[in-house]
């Protein structure tokens, strides 16, 4: 009996040493340029209701500082914050309201989920998606 407890223990300290990976930098912080970035966009003007997709990638760098600044190349000096383990609001240049959204790190990548938030009007809603690789 005591045998299997044992091996019971190895065998669970070894798949968890084994799936941990030491070169992922799980931090935000860092420098990250933009890969692609999806938006849908709803308009509840129409009937039925149009939705439009796109896809595009522009040359967009962001750099999120341990102290909670950050820095844009289209929005100059901004700020963040984070909220548990997956959530960012942040805003950069003179924007009046702050982005919120859920973020992933794999790897190298890192994804951003805005919720539908409204634009000027109270018709119009966007969705989006965002990759973006690290560099530093």
């Amino acid at each position: 009996m005591k045998t299997v407890a044992l091996n019971l223990i190895v065998s669970i300290l070894l798949i968890t040493s084994c799936s941990k990976n030491t070169t992922t930098n799980n931090s935000i912080v860092g420098t990250w340029k933009l890969n692609n970035f999806n938006a849908v966009q709803i308009d509840s003007t129409t009937k039925p209701v149009t939705i439009t997709a796109s896809d595009t990638s522009f040359n967009l760098v962001i750099t999120f500082n341990k102290e909670g600044s950050a820095n844009s190349t289209d929005g100059g000096a901004g700020s963040y914050t984070l909220y548990d383990s997956d959530s960012i609001s942040y805003v950069f240049g003179p924007a009046p309201t702050p982005v919120k959204a859920r973020y992933t790190i794999e790897g190298s990548i890192l994804t951003f989920f805005t919720s539908p938030h409204y634009l000027q009007d109270s018709f119009h809603y966007y969705i989006t998606t965002q990759t973006y690789t690290r560099v530093k």
